[in-house]
């Protein structure tokens, strides 16, 4: 028997020995794939931590019970680590604390000790419950169409004149590619947008599934984008949502 099919064999055995493991795996890790990407497209890795950190903290452990949101929990954990080491590690950003690896081992040590997974057998449960979630990740959803046709403000002087209501709101940005920087240990790209405004130098935020969007971009190139606003002022701020 290989490696693969002796993981699965003992994963198959850890669940048909809980009194509740009447869910479908992989449509429980889709589920929570779908978390993933809804939870840290919208708020980052600080909203992925404070998720995970709850997610945990609401389990109900019974011995010798595997609950199906442990598993959740335990994949959330692992995308959540992984992803933030190599985003990080490429852009030359301060990783998250609570997703360093340690940490993550510790949280699923503690979990499944809890329902008498063994220890030599706890980080391949992980690991395998996480690559089986990794498999259904998707791309941070994009808005439908030509970028301007589906923003709030369609010319930055009419978000200018609408600034005391414009935070949360989206834009359309045409202009060109100037860098790549880190603001609030977070990853930008700075764009100068065609505008007669003085709002003219936008640091847009993007996450780690947007990253092949932009990390092609040559300098001056001209883009396109769709973004949802941060902060409007003397440096306005947005989150990237669309580029084309």
């Amino acid at each position: 028997m290989n490696k693969h099919a002796s993981v699965i064999l003992f994963i198959s055995l850890v669940f048909s020995s809980s009194l509740h493991a009447e869910w479908d795996r992989d449509d429980n890790l889709r589920e929570a794939a779908r978390q993933w990407s809804n939870i840290y497209c919208s708020s980052g890795i600080q909203g992925m931590e404070d998720y995970v950190r709850g997610c945990f903290g609401s389990i109900q452990y019974i011995k010798g019970v595997f609950p199906q949101k442990l598993e959740r929990c335990l994949a959330l954990d692992f995308i959540s680590s992984t992803v933030d080491a190599v985003f990080s590690k490429a852009l030359k950003a301060q990783a998250s604390a609570y997703f360093a690896s340690d940490e993550v081992r510790k949280r699923s040590r503690d979990a499944l000790t809890k329902v008498d997974v063994p220890e030599s057998q706890q980080e391949m449960v992980v690991k395998f419950i996480g690559g089986e979630a990794f498999k259904h990740l998707t791309p941070c959803p994009e808005i439908e169409g030509k970028p301007q046709d589906n923003a709030d403000y369609t010319e930055i002087k009419s978000a200018l004149l609408d600034a005391n209501s414009a935070i949360g709101k989206t834009i359309s940005i045409l202009g060109s590619f100037r860098s790549f920087g880190i603001f609030d240990d977070a990853p930008h790209m700075i764009v100068k947008a065609n505008t007669d405004t003085d709002l003219n130098i936008w640091r847009v935020k993007f996450s780690s599934t947007q990253r092949q969007l932009v990390q092609d971009l040559d300098v001056g190139q001209e883009v396109s984008i769709v973004c949802r606003i941060i902060e409007i002022s003397t440096f306005p701020e947005c989150a990237l949502i669309a580029m084309r």
